[in-house]
């Protein structure tokens, strides 16, 4: 209706058409082919057993549809402490029709990272009495990350005689002290001494970094006497 009151009518048709399968979302995979996998340090929302919750990782069925229906249910393959594959099969049913469909989506939530962590600034130790020999603890890194548990090891590098360079990492002079858990440095001769500190997680992810140790000789010198001293005199004195 206009000012003056002159009025109009039309027909128009609406047409609402009930879901099927062709309105069905199918999620995609997250296996690092069709879409990335999941790091294991990623803020995702979890189920309660852990598994990435669909939230996330999509759902088959759009909001306001209430004629199509979905269940699912999950197969865990766990590959090593944090990393794993979730096959969750998606059971789709429309009620208007009675059709069934299946669809199993793939999620893969990884652990490739290796641990990151800080180790002590250099320092030195010494040696022990009679033996030219060093002896001191091999402090622990400290502030180490990662998903997973995480263990380390302890190596040496000696300078090479000619160049000086750190020669290959061997396992000489380190002693590991069951009692304290900690490494020691036992016998190492007086110099610069490098030590390296290799870091691996649960997934067999590895880094390694080093330190250097300076071995001095803090011992004050020690005279060795005799007890008892026999001197035979001569008969002229």
């Amino acid at each position: 209706m206009d000012g003056a009151g002159n009025t109009s009518r039309c027909t128009d048709s609406v047409c609402i058409l009930r879901p099927d399968a062709r309105d069905i979302q199918y999620p995609g995979h997250f296996d690092g082919f069709d879409l990335p996998y999941l790091e294991c340090d990623q803020n995702f929302p979890k189920l309660p057993g852990g598994n990435p919750s669909p939230e996330f990782t999509g759902h088959p069925i759009p909001n306001g549809c209430n004629t199509l229906v979905a269940t699912y249910s999950d197969l865990k393959i766990v590959v090593c402490e944090k990393t794993y594959k979730v096959i969750r099969r998606w059971q789709i049913v429309d009620w208007c029709s009675r059709e069934n469909f299946e669809y199993s989506q793939l999620i893969k939530v990884v652990d490739d990272e290796a641990p990151e962590f800080e180790l002590p600034q250099d320092y030195t130790v010494g040696m022990t009495p009679w033996s030219c020999g060093s002896y001191g603890k091999i402090l622990p890194p400290f502030n180490v990350t990662d998903c997973s548990s995480w263990s380390y090891d302890v190596y040496v590098k000696l300078p090479d005689p000619v160049t000086g360079n750190a020669g290959p990492k061997i396992k000489d002079y380190i002693k590991y002290n069951k009692q304290d858990k900690c490494f020691y440095l036992d016998g190492a001769p007086e110099g610069r001494i490098w030590v390296v500190y290799v870091l691996t997680d649960a997934c067999g992810n590895e880094a390694e970094d080093f330190i250097e140790i300076g071995v001095v000789d803090d011992q004050m010198p020690v005279a060795i006497c005799d007890q008892r001293t026999v001197v035979t005199l001569t008969s002229d004195g």
